[in-house]
């Protein structure tokens, strides 16, 4: 027994140590216990665990074999596991003693809770991680589905395995994607790695959720004799990227038909995008204006007001009314009116330029019809009076002043004291409610009706 590297120590009916070997007596020392032929082996244990023990031995003695580990400290504090085997011993078929045999298990006890814990980690990542994990055997059927589906996809684990790809594919793939994915499994056979592009597979209430998927080829693994399929739910990406498509075509067909000049204009006030309206009101091409500088093509007059308005701009100011006047293709001005933003996330001006030539053509016309009108009622012997509703005086024609002299007041008490009016019967002055200008302001209509002036 001396020349094993396993403990052993003889015990007799009374639990007595009746032999032992010298690899017993040097474990012992280490986890300081005595071993003394004729002691009992229960003084060797601590007093909370004899109790226990005996029971054990008297179930020994009875003729039942027991093994468990046993894990102590050493004197150095080192952690050793031992495994137990207690073996009752015969003599003529009686039970004479017992065997009790122990051998260092700790490193390969140690490995395994190494091993039990990083399974646990493992298994805690599928169970809890947001990645479905399946294995395609050489049969082409799910050898293994990661116990998230339920979470992830409304389905049984039960539901899948030992299913044929084909099938799978056939019942719970869109239609528009089965093509892909039975391309996509020909394909990873002749490769390590492979990225799908994303597809459709029905969840358990009915709708379809995007996956992205990577295929590993481990068949030639031994541990794992297949593809390993990796897929993740993108549903919400996809969902918010065919929005924000949509958002983009929306807005593009809003820059390109609009009928107004849109553009985005750089810090640096060069011109970064324009829409298709350059063309048809300056002849230019977005492309030929595109990295120009704006003040380039701004009237000369224009320019200094135009810079002033941008630099305000650039400090976050929003600007709706700039007016100015942009050079066309041809060498003609075009009368223009922006209204111009800067968005701080890229720190480029939003602008939307719109051609005012009309508006300024009308403006004109209304000028010169305006000055035409005035200079007739000008012209005009008769006095001709403009009130607002609280009868402050607007405007009189020079008739009216040759009565009452320039007015430098333009209240009611201060230019009816200077023009008075008398009836043209009884030569008595009016009273201010009788005055015409007073009764037209109340809504009524004068003709015809004479006053004298003094």
């Amino acid at each position: 027994m001396d020349n094993t590297s396993e403990s052993f120590i003889l015990l007799d009916r009374e639990l007595k140590i009746v032999a032992f070997n010298k690899i017993a007596q040097k474990r012992a020392e280490e986890l300081g216990v005595d071993l003394v032929k004729g002691n009992s082996i229960l003084d060797q244990a601590t007093a909370d665990r004899r109790e226990d023990l005996q029971k054990m031995y008297e179930e020994i003695l009875s003729g039942t074999k027991k093994q468990y580990y046993f894990e102590r400290t050493t004197r150095d504090n080192e952690n050793i596991i031992y495994y137990l085997e207690y073996v009752p011993l015969r003599n003529n078929g009686d039970i004479s003693g017992i065997m009790v045999n122990a051998r260092d298990v700790t490193v390969e006890q140690q490995a395994l809770r190494k091993i039990s814990l990083a399974e646990k980690k493992f298994r805690s990542l599928i169970d809890e991680g947001d990645d479905l994990i399946l294995i395609i055997d050489r049969a082409k059927q799910f050898a293994f589905i990661s116990p998230n589906v339920p979470r992830m996809l409304g389905y049984e684990v039960s539901e899948f395995m030992g299913m044929h790809l084909d099938k799978f594919i056939s019942e719970y793939i869109h239609p528009e994607d089965q093509a892909l994915l039975h391309s996509e499994y020909l394909r990873i056979q002749n490769l390590r790695k492979l990225h799908i592009v994303p597809f459709r597979l029905r969840n358990g209430k009915g709708n379809w959720e995007w996956l992205e998927n990577t295929l590993t080829n481990l068949s030639t693994e031994e541990h794992i004799q297949g593809i390993i399929a990796n897929s993740h739910v993108i549903t919400e990406r996809m969902e918010f990227e065919d929005t924000l498509q949509q958002t983009y075509q929306q807005i593009s067909k809003i820059f390109q038909s609009s009928l107004d000049i849109i553009c985005t204009i750089d810090s640096e006030g060069r011109f970064v995008q324009l829409s298709n309206a350059t063309e048809s009101i300056l002849g230019y091409s977005p492309e030929d204006l595109k990295g120009k500088y704006l003040i380039d093509f701004i009237h000369p007059e224009d320019r200094k007001d135009t810079l002033d308005i941008f630099t305000t701009i650039t400090h976050g100011k929003v600007v709706k009314t700039l007016e100015n006047r942009i050079i066309h293709s041809d060498g003609s001005f075009v009368p223009m009116m922006w209204s111009a933003s800067i968005n701080e996330a890229d720190r480029l001006t939003y602008c939307v330029a719109r051609d005012i030539t009309e508006k300024k053509l009308r403006e004109k016309q209304n000028t010169e019809s305006s000055e035409l009108i005035k200079a007739i009622v000008q012209s005009m012997s008769e006095s001709i009076l403009v009130v607002n509703p609280q009868a402050e005086l607007i405007y009189a024609n020079d008739s009216f002043l040759k009565v009452t002299g320039d007015l430098t007041a333009k209240d009611y008490e201060s230019w009816s004291r200077m023009y008075p009016l008398y009836d043209n019967i009884t030569r008595k002055r009016i009273t201010k409610n009788e005055r015409p200008v007073i009764i037209a302001l109340k809504g009524q209509t004068i003709v015809n009706k004479e006053y004298l002036v003094l």
